[in-house]
């Protein structure tokens, strides 16, 4: 026995649940729906071709093309009313918002490979999280999720997901705007930035309180240099719309990376709000203020100057451990 069954999904009411599944599936012929599926399967698969590969690489590379366009998904009804947690319902003019953003996880690549193989998709993200950020009013979120703050990971990964954006061309978007709110998510005081009070005071994120089982010091080594490469982030966006005082403002806070290298280890060692060194555990004991690595794998997150980190470790050491490292994981 064959059994039929569609149902309407919607964030906002139960009303556009139905007018979504008017529009959408107006129609009981399965095939037609598992062909059409298929159809708007095979557009976004064939952006990139792949030859020479053995029918289990090219499985697994476009398995890998699949999930790459799964998010961030389209959260916003046929009608154009979307949901966000603060203010409820709103509408989208000239974007469909997109929701979950796993910013931490995806702007070293995810997104980047977005850029080249979906900018629309993109522009409609970065109009997504301006949205977020003015609806909130806490800044960018770290990971957005159904129009919500997560406060999950560490960061403002929004911030380099813009200015990439921007930087390739992909600028249907107000930069003026989403700058504003970034100023907000790094300076605070209404901000989900991981340590913005140290950091603005101090120069580095603190490793108080004392850590516990799961925060291991407040993430403080991570947040710091993350929130350095934002900032520097900030700063590109600055110099793009002619505010030369916050280009310098916030290149200057992006070097505050330094303020955590300790000569004594020849690693990034959090500190506490005194000045004082966390304990020392040695560069391959995962912690120490490391979100999810430890102090010999962190020591490279310096994209924006690489310069600088060169001369902290000196030329033939950086070349030497960043070799070892690639050779050794």
């Amino acid at each position: 026995e064959q059994v039929l069954f569609k149902a309407g999904v919607s964030f906002v009411d139960l009303e556009g649940a139905r007018n979504n599944l008017r529009h959408e599936l107006d129609h009981w012929d399965f095939e037609r729906v598992r062909s059409e599926a298929e159809a708007a399967w095979v557009a976004p698969m064939n952006r990139i071709r792949i030859e020479g590969a053995s029918d289990r690489q090219k499985q697994i590379f476009y398995t890998a093309m699949y999930h790459a366009h799964s998010d961030p998904r389209d959260f916003t009804d046929v009608d154009g009313r979307f949901y966000l947690k603060e203010s409820g319902i709103n509408e989208a003019r000239d974007f469909r918002y997109r929701t979950i953003f796993s910013g931490w996880d995806a702007f070293r690549s995810h997104m980047p490979l977005l850029t080249i193989i979906d900018p629309g998709l993109v522009n409609e993200l970065v109009n997504s999280l301006i949205a977020k950020g003015l609806d909130g009013g806490l800044g960018f979120p770290k990971w957005e999720i159904a129009g919500s703050y997560s406060n999950c990971m560490l960061g403002d990964p929004a911030l380099p997901v813009i200015l990439d954006a921007w930087t390739k061309g992909i600028r249907g978007y107000d930069l003026e705007q989403a700058y504003k709110i970034g100023r907000q998510t790094s300076l605070g005081p209404n901000t989900i930035r991981n340590g913005w009070e140290s950091f603005n005071q101090n120069g580095y994120v603190s490793c108080d309180p004392v850590p516990t089982r799961w925060e291991g010091y407040y993430k403080c080594v991570s947040a710091t240099l993350e929130n350095a490469y934002a900032d520097w982030s900030l700063s590109r966006m600055a110099a793009e719309l002619g505010d030369t005082e916050g280009q310098e403002q916030f290149l200057q806070r992006s070097a505050n990376y330094r303020n955590l290298y300790d000569p004594e280890v020849g690693y990034f060692r959090g500190r506490y709000l005194n000045g004082d060194w966390i304990p020392w555990e040695g560069p391959e004991v995962f912690g120490q203020g490391n979100i999810e690595s430890n102090p010999q794998q962190q020591m490279w997150f310096v994209p924006h100057d690489i310069a600088g980190l060169k001369s902290l470790l000196g030329e033939d050491r950086f070349l030497t451990e960043l070799e070892q490292l690639f050779e050794n994981t």
